[in-house]
């Protein structure tokens, strides 16, 4: 008999975990770009550049995880037509 391995449907707590961890960082840095979360002795240069860091990581964190989902549903796709 040929061992199959069987994945989850959707690889739920990663994907989830990872658009919060995106959320909370975009979220951060937005708030630190617009003033929300400034510090009065944090010079202007600063918590624009750590803003604009935790904007993209959060971009950067989303997109990581629409590709990993991505790559999870083909995998899917392509084992069920292999045992065809």
């Amino acid at each position: 008999m040929d061992h199959v391995q069987r994945r989850a449907r959707f690889p739920s707590f990663s994907v989830y975990l990872g658009y919060a961890v995106s959320a909370v960082t975009f979220g951060f840095g937005s708030l630190l770009l617009t003033g929300w979360l400034v510090n009065t002795r944090m010079p202007g240069q600063f918590r624009i550049m750590f803003g604009v860091v935790l904007v993209l990581m959060g971009v950067y964190r989303f997109v990581l995880t629409r590709t990993k989902i991505r790559q999870w549903q083909t995998g899917d796709d392509e084992d069920s037509e292999q045992r065809l």
